[in-house]
């Protein structure tokens, strides 16, 4: 499969997206979708790693690739003269890595080191110990990305190598930039995940680490939303949660200035289900107190005024991100892999948005429910 934007520019992004997560993959090698994307950089039939990178890297290029709970996506980004040479390194990457034995032990210690980096940074820790929460065990979810140190200790390059030949030959192409256009429908209709319970507690967790000086806590929790009207609902909510006007900066930081940084997440999955997270960082005294706070901002109904200015924000930012090559890859992926129309995100938007209603807005809060939430925090031990 393969789809084309033109967006006016002097680059262009050219990208590889796979269907395949860590939610793909069983929990003794949890990871292997994140090992196996950087092993892609490691050498193919036609040119070893160092060649690999200079190829693009001479250019100036922005060369990277992430991996998703449902997804993993090799791209560059580059000046338009050498568009060809962008797609034809992501195509090698793709189609033809050999994996060298001599790197695959050398790389999981790079590996080793990124999950650790993550978990010593509590501000990025917490996240992931919160999904670990309100995601039942069993569930592909459950276990963060990158796996655990014991997981990912567990691959071999026979491992890695089936990875590769079970899930790399079903892909989609991505340009965004100077290209002739070609809008074609996109899906991957071969996969399809069932949404999670909710079975979690509301209990507390709290967990200690040295070494910190800062508690960072968030407000967790998870439902499921069946359309993109629930979707857009939602994403009209967080607008009057979030920005420098947005509900939790105005109480947690400006009244009460408990914060430097406070925020509310969303994760949709393709399945519908929904994760959320209020987060702050600040005094560990004033864990309670925020939560608190949170919850009273997240249950109180959304006003008119507060609507249309949610509303007037999430237009202009809009507009600006249909100048972002990154964000419309991003568009294309998540339409792929939930079989959604990209247009409603993109030419569309506008209309779909001002259709939404204050009722709907309220409505999907309600549905949120979230006055069940999970405290979950890292603090000073």
């Amino acid at each position: 499969m393969r789809v084309k934007i033109k967006v006016d520019g002097n680059s262009t992004l050219i990208g590889t997206v796979i269907p395949v997560g860590s939610r793909n993959e069983p929990d003794n090698i949890k990871g292997i979708s994140h090992f196996l994307e950087h092993m892609l950089f490691k050498g193919t039939k036609n040119r070893n790693m160092t060649e690999i990178k200079k190829a693009v890297d001479q250019h100036g290029a922005t060369f990277n690739a992430w991996t998703s709970e449902e997804h993993t996506f090799f791209y560059v980004i580059v000046d338009n003269e050498h568009i060809d040479i962008g797609r034809n390194v992501i195509d090698d990457m793709i189609n033809n890595s050999i994996f060298p034995a001599d790197e695959l032990e050398k790389e999981k210690q790079v590996v080793l080191q990124e999950l650790e980096m993550y978990h010593d940074n509590p501000q990025a820790n917490v996240f992931e110990v919160a999904q670990g929460q309100i995601i039942q065990s069993g569930s592909g979810l459950h276990i963060p990305i990158i796996g655990t140190r014991e997981s990912v200790t567990n691959i071999t390059r026979d491992d890695l190598v089936k990875h590769y030949n079970d899930n790399y030959k079903n892909n989609l192409k991505i340009d965004v930039g100077d290209v002739l256009e070609e809008r074609n429908s996109i899906g991957f209709t071969n996969r399809k995940f069932e949404q999670e319970i909710k079975a979690y507690t509301t209990t507390d967790h709290l967990e200690t680490q040295t070494g910190i000086n800062q508690a960072n806590m968030t407000v967790a929790g998870l439902f499921n939303i069946n359309n993109i009207r629930e979707e857009m609902s939602l994403d009209v909510f967080s607008a009057v949660m979030n920005g420098f006007c947005g509900r939790f900066f105005e109480v947690i930081r400006e009244e009460h200035n408990l914060v430097y940084t406070t925020k509310f997440y969303t994760q949709k999955h393709s399945c519908g289900t929904t994760q959320y997270f209020g987060f702050a960082g600040l005094k560990p005294d004033k864990v309670q107190f925020a939560r608190d706070l949170m919850l009273e901002q997240l249950t109180k109904k959304v006003t008119q005024e507060e609507f249309e200015y949610a509303k007037g924000k999430m237009l202009g930012q809009h507009k600006l991100n249909l100048d972002n090559k990154s964000h419309i890859a991003r568009i294309l992926i998540g339409c792929s892999l939930d079989l959604a129309n990209y247009d409603n995100y993109l030419n569309s938007y506008e209309d779909n948005l001002k259709s939404i209603t204050l009722k709907e807005v309220n409505a999907i809060a309600k549905k949120a429910n979230f006055e069940s939430s999970k405290l979950i925090a890292i603090v000073p031990k």
